[in-house]
């Protein structure tokens, strides 16, 4: 799982599903990382999204829009799984644009125990500027993602994972059609935690920090919540609502904290459905 944090443009927010099961002499693990483990050679994994922020609808500030996402994987053999993944999206609201968000191919290195309490999942990412506004307004060429997920053994219903991630940009230009500065690097620790009620709900909950600098060093932070309720039907199907708010850790003249779990002008909500094959 990786965090594009900051949230500057909606545009790049994919919602990640993440949902608990619980079985015998099995520790509790994310719907993702559950698929992943378990799913046939050849899956895919599609999912529908809606969100909202709370602002009216007859104001500049609203946002609205939908994302469809598409994510087949093949896992090579025991030790390896290619991993790809494309959306588009709809705005409702401003711009009534439909684009495609960033392609992602990835390489993951499935899961082993570490530390004897659990178990990491190494992933590498290419990320090709698919999405418009990142590719002709911020003129970027491309990424590289290194990122780590550590799930701990609870053998309870107690879901426990933390993890980082590394992404390194590559711009034409130091600067975006907007003028601002292009972020060149990013640093997203996250940690997740949940609780599952039998085999058909779950809440989660997740908290991300994206530590960013841009081509002139200039440094910069941003948080991400998220809380989740979802209902697992079987492995194919899941239903998700959720609430997430994100932004600068700082206000803008950096004397006072930003950081929220709920507001009025930044909070989203969404809901969710899922289907993997």
């Amino acid at each position: 799982v990786a965090y594009s944090g900051g949230r500057i443009l909606r545009l790049n927010k994919i919602i990640i599903i993440i949902c608990l099961f619980v079985g015998p002499q099995a520790f509790a693990q994310t719907l993702t990382e559950k698929l992943l483990r378990e799913s046939p050679r050849l899956s895919w994994n599609m999912g529908l999204t809606y969100d909202s922020n709370l602002q009216s609808t007859s104001t500049y500030e609203s946002q609205q829009g939908y994302l469809a996402r598409l994510s087949p994987r093949y896992r090579i053999n025991e030790k390896w799984t290619a991993i790809s993944s494309l959306g588009v999206q709809q705005r409702t609201t401003q711009e009534n644009r439909t684009d495609l968000t960033n392609l992602t191919l990835a390489i993951s290195r499935n899961p082993f125990p570490l530390f004897g309490i659990g178990d990491i999942r190494l992933t590498s990412s290419l990320i090709l500027p698919s999405n418009e506004i990142q590719r002709e307004k911020e003129s970027l060429l491309g990424a590289i993602r290194l990122g780590s997920n550590y799930f701990v053994r609870t053998n309870t219903p107690l879901i426990l994972e933390t993890g980082i991630s590394a992404t390194r940009n590559f711009h034409q230009f130091t600067f975006s059609a907007f003028n601002q500065q292009n972020v060149q690097s990013r640093v997203t620790p996250y940690l997740t935690t949940g609780w599952g009620f039998g085999d058909h709900w779950q809440l989660t909950a997740t908290a991300a920090y994206d530590a960013t600098w841009t081509y002139k060093n200039n440094y910069r932070g941003f948080f991400d919540f998220d809380q989740s309720v979802t209902y697992i039907r079987d492995r194919h199907l899941s239903f998700t609502v959720g609430h997430s708010n994100s932004g600068s850790v700082a206000t803008l003249d950096g004397r006072n904290s930003n950081v929220a779990f709920f507001d009025t002008r930044s909070s989203v909500i969404y809901l969710n459905g899922t289907f993997n094959y």
